[in-house]
């Protein structure tokens, strides 16, 4: 059976589609197929190009095939949803309860499910998005309600929702950090319904993999699956880490805030990030020393290294281009390897801070270094 939901004034809006040529004449954002015929998933290989893998919910598939990536930049998970016993598809249908397994997956915007029953939660989310208006913007919105779910404790409702749970991603985040949201979310998802070490197992897989920590969702998410499993520790390093890569970012760090209220760890939040806060500034102070005693070179290598442990903090990097700046501005002649390091800070902090005053001064203060160092050149 499928089930077929294209977007009509930000309301999820099922179709009828009874045959292939009907699936042609829709634009859905979710193709929930429910048990699907051979003939059915021929129409969507044939619709979209997308071939629904035989084991695609096997109860006995491996770990790492449960969430993975194709080149094609097919995002595929599996998840285990649980039905109570009360919960059938009527009400109440006699049978024990149990795990259903869904796979979903994501491919061109358009996202696919697949179960071999129906699920309460998803005719809830159904319902939902018919009644709300503005609910559902994309694909990825369908999955967008994992997180809110999961903050009210409702397990099951969230695991509907886990494929992309983007919600506020800075424009540099790409798949490789919707990823590390989603299987952090499921590791929060996996805690909740009781499944402790099935939690454990994704967020040791999740770990083992895990790039360095960023000012982002993603690594919000980490920390908070962290705590899902009772790793207040490794919570608490990640979070201090989110501070110390950029705690100019308020929105970030107000999600630490949130993060470790909601965590129960409210005591610890001013002293961890008074502690990354001023760690961080005093590393930029110590550079500007050097520069008030003349050894500029230092204060170049010294804001340098400073970079280099947080490349993303606004505040490191507003100090090494005003430092490099001028280091630059009391040389003899040009010197295009720091003009090119300048220029890159300062368009990196054009999107990272837009309208800032001292970046457009910076600006200026460049194109009239380069003037003086190099007149015969043009300065932009």
């Amino acid at each position: 059976m499928l089930n077929v939901f294209s977007l009509a004034q930000g309301r999820l809006t099922q179709q009828d589609v009874e045959s292939a040529d009907a699936l042609d004449q829709v634009q859905p954002v979710w193709v929930d197929l429910e048990a699907p015929t051979a003939e059915e998933k021929g129409w969507i290989n044939q619709r979209f190009g997308l071939l629904i893998p035989l084991d695609a919910v096997d109860d006995d598939l491996e770990e790492s095939a449960r969430f993975y990536e194709e080149d094609n930049g097919e995002l595929h998970i599996r998840s285990d949803f649980l039905i109570d016993a009360e919960d059938g598809i009527d009400g109440a249908d006699g049978k024990p309860a149990r795990n259903v397994r869904v796979a979903f997956i994501l491919r061109e915007g358009v996202l696919f499910s697949v179960h071999s029953e129906d699920l309460p939660v998803f005719r809830l989310l159904r319902l939902r998005a018919r009644r709300t208006p503005a609910l559902i913007e994309d694909a990825k919105d369908v999955l967008q309600l994992s997180q809110v779910h999961l903050d009210e404790g409702n397990a099951a409702a969230a695991m509907a929702l886990l494929s992309d749970p983007q919600t506020v991603y800075a424009a540099r985040s790409g798949t490789a950090g919707v990823a590390a949201a989603t299987a952090a979310l499921e590791v929060r998802a996996l805690a909740q319904s009781g499944d402790r070490a099935g939690a454990e197992a994704k967020l040791k897989s999740i770990m083992a993999s895990a790039e360095a920590p960023r000012a982002d969702l993603a690594t919000i998410l980490l920390a908070k699956a962290n705590m899902a499993v009772g790793n207040e520790v490794a919570a608490t390093e990640i979070l201090s880490a989110v501070v110390r890569t950029d705690h100019d970012n308020k929105k970030m760090v107000n999600m630490v805030r949130s993060a470790m209220v909601n965590s129960g760890m409210k005591e610890q939040i001013d002293s961890i990030i008074h502690r990354e806060v001023e760690g961080t500034n005093a590393k930029v102070k110590h550079a500007e020393t050097l520069v008030r005693q003349f050894e500029h070179d230092q204060a170049v290598k010294c804001i340098e290294e400073a970079l280099a442990e947080t490349p993303e903090n606004t505040t490191v990097m507003l100090a090494a281009s005003q430092i490099t700046l001028f280091w630059l501005s009391r040389q003899t002649q040009l010197d295009r390897a720091a003009v090119d390091k300048i220029r890159g800070y300062l368009a990196t902090l054009t999107l990272l801070m837009p309208g800032n005053p001292r970046i457009a001064l910076q600006n200026k203060f460049l194109v009239e270094t380069i003037t003086k160092l190099a007149p015969s050149r043009e300065a932009a």
